[in-house]
């Protein structure tokens, strides 16, 4: 046989590949590796058909995973794969000793079938890939078992979730295909004249500096007890719903009819609530009613209230509803009173246990490629520096939310890509209580009519951002009898 003709005998002996610790081969199928790269490579079109099905990570021998790798990018780039293509790359990479390239891509093409076979060896790719996969992970199992900590169930689930997803293509990636859609984002911003990149919550000049909610990341709205954290939640979620980007919301504060009040009266802009006694809706607001529940009950939006959630459960529930629903925005609220996991509840304090939940968050946003966007309690702060000994003073900008005001802990700085404080000096003012009794009437006037001033005035301001611009701004109205928040320069937003 002549040095560069295919030695199938050589060529196998050369490749068996790791074995598993019972010295059995790895799961493989190599003639199958071998049809389906021969088969996309003479029909190039087949990488659009099935490339959600098939990656390079699913190939167990090196050279198909390079092979597929680069015929992949080829195609993407608008290029045609062949042999001819292919192999020049492959041999500046040199990727098997003593066996050429070309003799190897010759022989490829004795493994071509056509399109009404090539999915049953797809087929057979994949199930000995997630064989693989089974074994990996069944290995890092049983070596986990003599070391792990309390989170071990947790661990271990999201390792089993991951495989279930079918998200099997986890490990090391070539970043090719990722500076590839990188370029094309770019083009595509430029093109549209750039602005916000993410989900745009409706608040134009928090959207502009976060550059939109993005997806793997983390967000907190903040604010202090009372200020209206979960009506600023459901009116950003309104604004997704509109878009049809599917949300989830973790609710340990709100069961889910007063989650769907709430929704059907900002969304109708009819108060429901604190209505005097025996007034009736109008005929007018029984049938926008009517209208905005047929709108609601068609959104993509799902909802779990259970008074007891822990970091574990609140991932294992998002993986659900990001894997069958399809969401991509998930909201917590909130995250000072997310529990510990059982085994950690007689060891955590309070500080232990809002970290360890927001770290969860975090990973949370990073494992399933959503947004998560958190809900936090501010402390205390605010109003002692709001001075009520001497209420005429008092500035409404001394009493803004700053970074240093989270409750419990500074974790949930260190996690978070971006912080959104809500100020209501409003309700700065009437936690002051500079007055005890009504003695001085004249000085009591004064301070309710400074009150009445800041009724309904509302501010979201970016406090940490680390993708852009902090310390920004927007000016709000809050409507406390629909309890909805809306941008002051967008009196008519829908």
């Amino acid at each position: 046989m002549k040095p560069n003709d295919f030695d199938r005998a050589r060529w196998n002996g050369q490749r068996k590949g790791k074995k598993a610790e019972n010295d059995k081969p790895l799961p493989q199928n190599p003639d199958a590796e071998r049809i389906v790269c021969a088969s996309f490579i003479a029909d190039n079109p087949l990488f659009e058909v099935y490339l959600d099905r098939i990656g390079a990570s699913d190939f167990h021998d090196p050279l198909h995973r390079q092979i597929f790798t680069v015929a992949s990018r080829l195609v993407a780039e608008g290029k045609p794969a062949n042999n001819a293509t292919i192999g020049g790359h492959l041999t500046e990479l040199s990727p098997i000793p003593d066996l050429t390239v070309p003799a190897y891509m010759r022989e490829l093409n004795k493994f071509i079938r056509g399109r009404d076979e090539i999915e049953a060896y797809i087929s057979e790719v994949k199930l000995a890939s997630k064989r693989r996969a089974v074994l990996e992970v069944a290995e890092r199992f049983a070596a986990m078992a003599y070391t792990a900590g309390h989170d071990v169930i947790d661990r271990l689930s999201g390792d089993v979730a991951l495989l279930a997803s079918g998200n099997d293509h986890a490990g090391m990636v070539h970043m090719g295909p990722s500076i590839d859609d990188a370029y094309q984002r770019i083009l595509a911003n430029d093109d549209a004249g750039w602005g916000p990149t993410g989900y745009c919550s409706g608040f134009p000049e928090i959207d502009a500096a976060l550059g939109g909610f993005k997806r793997s990341k983390l967000y907190y709205l903040t604010a202090m007890e009372k200020a209206g954290k979960s009506a600023c939640m459901l009116s950003i979620a309104r604004r997704f719903l509109l878009q049809d980007i599917p949300v989830a919301i973790f609710s340990l504060e709100m069961k889910k009819e007063e989650i769907s009040d709430r929704m059907i009266m900002l969304e109708s802009e009819i108060s429901t609530v604190n209505r005097p006694q025996g007034m009736r809706l109008t005929e007018e607001e029984r049938e926008r009613l009517s209208i905005v529940a047929d709108r609601c009950n068609t959104w993509p939006w799902y909802s779990n209230d259970l008074a007891s959630l822990t970091p574990a459960a609140i991932k294992i529930g998002a993986r659900h509803t990001v894997r069958v629903h399809g969401v991509r925005v998930i909201f917590v609220d909130y995250v000072q009173i997310v529990e510990s996991d059982e085994d950690d509840r007689k060891r955590d304090d309070n500080r232990r246990r809002v970290e360890k939940a927001s770290r969860a968050m975090a990973q949370m946003a990073k494992e399933l490629d959503v947004c998560v966007i958190a809900l936090a309690q501010l402390n205390r702060k605010p109003l002692e520096r709001a001075s009520a000994a001497d209420w005429r003073a008092f500035e409404s900008n001394a009493a803004r939310p700053r970074r240093g005001d989270m409750r419990e802990t500074a974790q949930i700085e260190m996690d978070a890509d971006g912080i959104i404080a809500i100020y209501r000096p409003e309700i700065i003012f009437r936690e002051m209580r500079p007055f005890e009794t009504a003695s001085n009437v004249t000085e009591l006037l004064e301070f309710d009519n400074e009150l009445s001033s800041f009724r309904g005035k509302a501010e979201l301001s970016v406090l940490l951002n680390r993708s852009g611009p902090s310390s920004v701004r927007c000016d709000c109205r809050f409507r406390e009898n629909i309890m909805r928040f809306d941008p002051l320069k967008s009196k008519a937003t829908p």
